[in-house]
């Protein structure tokens, strides 16, 4: 099964669109390629705001989960809640389990699953006076959630973590490793959590090696893990680290402001052994870059964006196909409407060369019926398309005070 997950929100944002500047090396959009699979109502049937990447089972069937509504005493202006979504290929969505207000929900990044079926995720949490700050869970085949772990580091059990943003990843022995925003010292942590829900704290960071990850971890072949964190390192720019099975922290590499601001997203790795990720500011423009990191841990960065026709502010992580181009997506810049002044998103390639081409500009329809501001990873199927969701945009009628914004879509890009 293919397993993506991505943070959610942004922390600090340059307010700059470079109308007009079209960089070398930047291809027009292919504005015929997208086709909405679902949108949401924002009704209490299918909740509404999905913001973490998907995940495909065996079926062909997509995974996710939305901010908003769910079950139990939740409003329809309430992000408190939330809801864990199946769509089917045949369009049909259903909602495997609806989170209620007052019981620590708040999914903000995307699902995993382990061999039978069962899925594993975070719960931002809302913190409060009881500081339920978060949560790792498992939704079994059953349609029931189980709290593996409930987070209280925000005020009640200083040295855990609090407000996971990010999915999850697992290891061979059915362990679940995770990042937290805030919490140890309060720059956030490292977790493990065994299959019985005992919490190991793997890491606690002290701002000079990292501070706020909201992007999630991934493994390699030796079983060291890799994250990135918003904050901290040498300038507050951000950091990307290097954990080993016993625990040793090193620094791979901290941003400087040229080179990327406030990584995000989480890192993908090539067959050669490379990363890739996105940072959601600096480089050239102030509006994010896309960056390697090499087995010797030189970075490059291989794209800065700038904003109008390219996109900006990429918030989700990269995917790499076989022959070693990347895709992502950015949340703002591209087509430039009245819904979203300063652009509504993209879907974009990149080549190992640092060539982007733009696969589609959201709010390409009228009305934005086709979605915008995706935040998320993308997922690939089995044939190359790409699939992800988008924060607003679609049929459905939701608002963010007076303004109508949509429910957000699910997509499917066809490269």
């Amino acid at each position: 099964m293919s397993i993506f997950q991505a943070p959610s929100f942004r922390l600090k944002r340059t307010m700059l669109v470079l109308v007009g500047l079209v960089l070398a090396g930047t291809q027009a959009a292919n504005t015929q390629t997208l086709a909405t699979l679902y949108n949401f109502s924002g009704l209490r049937v299918d909740g509404f705001y999905p913001n973490g990447g998907l995940l495909f089972d065996g079926m062909g069937n997509l995974y996710g989960t939305t901010q908003g509504l769910g079950g139990g005493n939740c409003r329809k202006a309430d992000f408190a809640c939330g809801t864990i979504f199946k769509l089917a290929p045949n369009g049909n969505e259903t909602t495997l389990f609806a989170f209620a207000a007052g019981v620590n929900a708040y999914p903000r990044a995307g699902l995993i699953a382990d061999a039978q079926g069962n899925f594993y995720g975070t719960t931002f949490g809302t913190g409060g006076p009881t500081s339920l700050d978060g949560t790792a869970f498992r939704l079994k085949k059953q349609k029931t959630v189980k709290r593996l772990h409930i987070f209280r580091g925000n005020r009640v059990q200083p040295g855990d973590g609090a407000f996971p943003a990010a999915s999850l990843v697992m290891d061979s022995q059915g362990n679940l490793f995770g990042t937290t925003s805030s919490g140890g010292s309060g720059f956030g942590t490292v977790f493990e959590v065994s299959s019985g829900g005992v919490e190991t704290i793997v890491h606690t960071f002290a701002a000079t090696d990292g501070a706020n990850a909201y992007g999630g971890l991934i493994f390699d072949d030796h079983g060291n893990l890799y994250g990135t964190t918003v904050n901290g390192g040498a300038t507050g720019d951000g950091t990307v680290f290097k954990i080993t099975p016993t625990g040793a922290v090193t620094v791979l590499h901290s941003f400087i402001g040229a080179d990327g601001q406030f990584p995000l997203g989480t890192l993908v790795q090539d067959k050669s052994g490379n990363f890739y990720g996105v940072t959601e500011g600096g480089g050239i423009f102030g509006l994010g870059t896309v960056f390697k990191i090499d087995a010797s841990g030189e970075e490059t960065v291989l794209y800065n964006f700038s904003g109008v026709p390219d996109g900006n502010f990429p918030f989700g992580g990269l995917v790499v196909d076989a022959q070693g181009d990347l895709y992502g997506s950015t949340a703002d810049g591209g087509h430039v409407t009245a819904s979203c002044s300063g652009g509504c998103g993209t879907v974009f390639k990149l080549t190992p060369a640092g060539k982007e081409t733009i696969l589609y500009n959201f709010c390409s329809q009228a009305n934005c019926t086709d979605g915008y501001h995706p935040t998320g990873n993308l997922t690939f199927d089995a044939q190359g398309n790409l699939y992800g969701a988008t924060l607003y945009g679609g049929t459905g009628q939701c608002h963010i005070g007076s303004t109508i914004t949509g429910c957000g879509t699910i997509f499917k890009v066809t490269p």
